[in-house]
């Protein structure tokens, strides 16, 4: 690419951005459409020449240049980004969150049934504060990667966040089926509302889970303050969405703390390999990764749970997607 950038060219892109998508993701970088991507990368390839001279840049830059057009034409093209709710500009982050369907949700790691009943706990005290109009939560991080089906199909694992998604869940589960003393028809239920629900057996493993903990005996001091929220368990009700930073699994890098101790540099382990178990095609599932430290922005912003509130309700500001729009109205029909 250096030499046809050097010439104002941007032929053999595709093939490029091929190159680039397996190298970064062997495993499943080839198993998606580069339509919409090559759109991208073409579109700020022709912008940069726009504004810099190219003939005056060394080999060297030019092939930076080509790396990091293919980097980012592949997240803009993250069919995620047409959620987007909010482009939250901290430093040189440009962080991109979407309300993203609960229900859509692809899991394959655990949660931990304490820490989800914590996580819910401070979700109601949040709500509460906010006089039942708002549920503020630090987003999930989530990345999109491709099903293992012969048509082209996305699902959405979650990358980071696992106790504050299965939190939610339960908590919308709780307002339409308040607790009962009697933990076999409370089980049924909870069947029955991931059937409804269409959800995976991971998630009907993982509530259950976080169920039969809640009705344990070391556990009846959260039970009864989930007795006694019943108020404010009933605005989740109606809960759809929730706020997450929308990441490249690929690009997120995850750090091993226990072979990371007493080394220079953090050992990092391969976030992409997890999407793969997300697929509920794969009858299994990952354990609760401990050890594990992951790389979110410190600069995240508070959203609220939807139908709460919204990005414009004093939790953010709301830069729009401004870029992404303009250039999907100016692709002249092609398909997205």
């Amino acid at each position: 690419m250096r030499p046809l950038l050097a010439q104002g060219s941007s032929t053999s892109a595709m093939e490029y951005l091929h190159i680039h998508a397996f190298l970064k993701d062997h495993v499943q970088g080839l198993h998606k459409s580069f339509k919409l991507q090559h759109f991208f990368f073409t579109h700020l390839l022709q912008q940069f020449q726009v504004k810099v001279k190219t003939d005056s840049l060394g080999l060297d830059d030019l092939e930076q240049i080509a790396a990091q057009a293919a980097k980012e034409s592949s997240y803009l093209a993250c069919p995620l980004l047409e959620r987007s709710i909010l482009i939250h500009f901290q430093a040189h982050h440009q962080l991109s969150y979407a309300n993203i369907p609960l229900d859509s949700l692809a899991r394959a790691e655990f949660s931990v049934p304490l820490h989800v009943l914590e996580v819910a706990e401070e979700m109601l005290q949040a709500s509460a504060a906010n006089g039942g109009q708002a549920c503020p939560i630090v987003p999930i991080l989530v990345a999109t990667s491709p099903k293992f089906e012969q048509d082209l199909r996305y699902i959405t694992s979650i990358v980071d966040g696992n106790n504050c998604a299965t939190a939610a869940m339960l908590l919308r589960f709780l307002a339409n089926h308040p607790l009962l003393t009697d933990f076999p028809i409370m089980s049924q239920h909870l069947l029955e509302y991931c059937k409804i629900h269409h959800l995976g057996k991971k998630w009907a493993i993982d509530l259950s889970d976080v169920l039969d903990y809640l009705y344990n005996q070391s556990s009846r001091q959260i039970y009864h303050s989930l007795l006694d929220s019943h108020q404010i368990i009933r605005k989740f009700a109606q809960v759809e969405y929730i706020p997450a930073l929308v990441v490249q699994e690929e690009d997120f890098h995850t750090i091993c703390k226990q072979r990371s101790a007493g080394k220079p540099k953090p050992v990092l382990l391969h976030p992409f390999h997890q999407t793969l178990f997300n697929d509920d095609y794969l009858l299994f599932a990952l354990p609760q990764k401990v050890g594990q430290t992951h790389g979110r922005p410190e600069a995240f912003r508070l959203l609220s749970l939807s139908p709460f509130g919204t990005t414009r309700d004093g939790l953010g500001i709301d830069h729009g997607n401004i870029f992404r729009v303009d250039v999907l109205q100016s692709m002249n029909g092609l398909e997205q």
